[in-house]
């Protein structure tokens, strides 16, 4: 299957891949769907029983969402404008990959490095 025609793949980590598309306005957004290598479906199914919540899980997806509505809040009033948080724009059932997504509103830039 290929993805819709207007996502471009611009990131991808060891849990989730992200897509630039955009929402029904024409905005841009980054789709967050989660995904797995095999290490970290092992990692998942010995740990946890199951592999990643956020591929099967509505309650999952949506506690990502309110955690990210709420750290994007907080980040800004602890950091003013020098750091950002995407916000959480929805969440849905995402049938090609057989997994819910998370939408997020997309930041043209690059993430913090870490040291």
């Amino acid at each position: 299957m290929s993805l819709d025609e207007n996502l471009q793949k611009i990131g991808s980590g060891r849990g989730f891949e992200v897509y630039k598309g955009e929402d029904s306005q024409g905005r841009p957004i980054a789709r967050k769907i989660p995904k797995g290598s095999f290490i970290t479906k092992l990692t998942n199914y010995i740990f946890l029983g199951a592999p990643n919540a956020y591929i099967w899980s509505e309650h999952a997806i949506q506690a990502a969402y309110y955690r990210r509505e709420i750290l994007s809040e907080l980040v800004e009033y602890w950091f003013g404008s020098k750091l950002k948080v995407a916000k959480a724009v929805n969440f849905r059932w995402n049938e090609q990959f057989k997994a819910y997504e998370l939408q997020t509103e997309f930041i043209d830039g690059r993430h913090a490095t870490l040291h």
